[in-house]
C-alpha cells in the first residue's frame, strides 16, 4: 500500500490504482497443470461453504466488515485476523453515502473494533492496523490456514503482498485473491495489476487455481493452493471423499449406506444448500442495509416534521400576540372617538368651524 504516488491514486477503499490512461499490462499465460483442478463458481460467497471450518482465517482489506460477517458465519474460524489501513473515515463518501453514516460517526478503526468487541475480548479476533505487507510479515510463518486478499490492486502492490503472505500460509493453506480483473469496471476504468501479479506468483511458486468465482461486473475471485505433487489426489476442499480404486464402475462402498457416487451426490447437494445459504445471508445483509437506510430517512423526515411543527407553533404565538396588539389599538381608538374632553375635542371643533366658514363664504360669492 505504499505505491509510488506519482503513478497511482487512491480508489474508493483507500487502495491504489493506476492513473487513467496508464497502459494495461498483459498477464502471463497459465500452464494447464495449474488449472486442471479449477472449478468455476457463481460468486465469491460460494467459495466460503467449501472451505474448512475452525481454521485461522486472515482477511486483508476488511472495509466495513460486510464480508467479515459472512466469513465468521459460514467458516467459523478458530481465530480471525483483520488487516487494514483503517483510514476510510478520511473519505467524505463511500458507495453513494456519507462515510460518517457507514461508520456511525466514528473513525474506521474504532468502528470495526466496536463491531467485533466480543470476539476480540474472547481472543477469537485480532485487528492489525497498518500496511498490509508489514502486518503480514509480523505473523509467524505457517500460521495461516486461509487468507483473503483485498488490498492494494496495483501490480507492484499485489506482488509485495503475495511475497509477504506466501511463507505465512500453512503447507495446505488456501489463498483467495479478490478483484481478479484487468480494470476497474463500471467506475473509473483504470487498470488493475491483480491478474498479472497473481499469474506470475502461480507460475513462479507453483500454486494452482482451485476455484474461479464469477461476479456480475467480473470483479472475480480466485482461490489458490500449492500445487499437488504428481500422483497426489486432486481433491478440493469441500469435495466428497476420494473414491480412488473404484474401477470403471466407480461403485466402491463408503461404509455409510451407499456408494462413493451416492456420497458424492449427497455432498454435492450439501454444497448447493450451503451456497444457497450463503446467498441468503448476502440478501439478508442487503435487506438490513436497505432497512437501515429507510430508518435513517424516517428519522430525518421526523426531525424535519418536528422542526416545522415548532416553527408553526411559534408563528401561531406571534399571530396571537399581533391579534392582542390590534385589539388594544382598536380599543384605544374607540376611546378617543368617544371622548368629550375639551383638550381633545376643542381642536376638532375649531377645525369644523373653519370648514363651515369656508363653505358660507363660497355660498355668498356664488349668490
Amino acid at each position: 500500500m505504499n505505491a509510488d504516488s506519482r503513478n497511482h491514486v487512491p480508489d474508493l477503499q483507500g487502495r491504489n490504482v493506476a492513473r487513467a490512461g496508464a497502459p494495461i499490462m498483459p498477464a502471463a499465460k497459465l500452464p494447464a497443470h495449474l488449472l486442471q483442478n479449477a472449478r468455476i463458481l457463481p460468486d465469491r460467497t460460494d467459495i466460503l461453504p467449501l472451505l474448512p471450518k475452525g481454521k485461522v482465517f486472515v482477511e486483508v482489506g476488511v472495509a466495513f466488515g460486510q464480508f467479515t460477517d459472512l466469513i465468521l458465519e459460514i467458516c467459523q474460524p478458530s481465530l480471525f485476523i483483520a488487516i487494514d489501513l483503517f483510514r476510510l473515515h478520511e473519505l467524505e463518501t463511500m458507495w453513494g453515502r456519507p462515510t460518517a453514516e457507514w461508520l456511525d460517526g466514528k473513525d474506521h478503526l474504532s468502528f470495526y473494533r466496536d463491531k467485533y468487541r466480543d470476539l476480540i475480548e474472547a481472543g477469537r479476533m485480532q485487528v492489525l492496523a497498518g500496511d498490509s505487507a508489514e502486518m503480514l510479515a509480523s505473523l509467524p510463518d505457517g500460521s495461516i490456514d486461509i487468507l483473503y486478499l483485498d488490498a492494494d490492486h496495483t501490480y507492484e502492490g499485489v506482488k509485495r503482498d503475495l511475497a509477504a503472505l506466501a511463507p505465512k500460509l500453512h503447507e495446505d493453506g488456501i489463498l483467495i485473491a479478490n478483484d481478479y480483473t484487468m480494470v476497474e469496471v463500471g467506475l473509473s476504468g483504470e487498470p488493475y495489476g491483480v491478474i498479472q501479479a497473481v499469474n506470475e506468483f502461480m507460475i513462479a511458486e507453483n500454486w494452482e487455481m482451485i476455484y474461479f468465482a464469477l461476479q456480475n461486473y467480473m470483479y472475480c475471485d480466485v482461490a489458490l493452493r500449492r500445487a499437488r505433487p504428481e500422483g497426489a489426489s486432486p481433491r478440493l476442499p469441500g469435495d466428497a471423499a476420494e473414491d480412488g480404486g473404484a474401477g470403471e464402475t466407480g461403485t466402491i462402498e463408503t461404509g455409510r449406506g451407499g456408494t462413493a457416487r451416492d456420497e458424492a451426490a449427497r455432498d454435492e447437494r450439501g454444497v448447493e444448500q450451503m451456497s444457497r445459504f450463503a446467498r441468503l445471508l448476502v440478501e439478508r445483509a442487503d435487506l438490513l442495509a436497505e432497512r437501515n437506510d429507510l430508518l435513517a430517512e424516517r428519522d430525518r423526515l421526523g426531525t424535519e416534521r418536528n422542526a416545522l411543527r415548532a416553527r408553526l407553533a411559534a408563528a401561531e404565538d406571534e399571530l396571537q400576540a399581533l391579534r392582542a396588539d390590534n385589539a388594544a389599538l382598536r380599543a384605544a381608538l374607540a376611546a378617543l372617538h368617544a371622548s368629550r374632553s375639551w383638550r381633545l375635542t376643542a381642536p376638532l371643533r375649531r377645525l369644523a368651524a373653519l370648514l363651515d366658514g369656508g363653505r358660507g363664504r363660497r355660498r355668498k360669492s356664488a349668490g
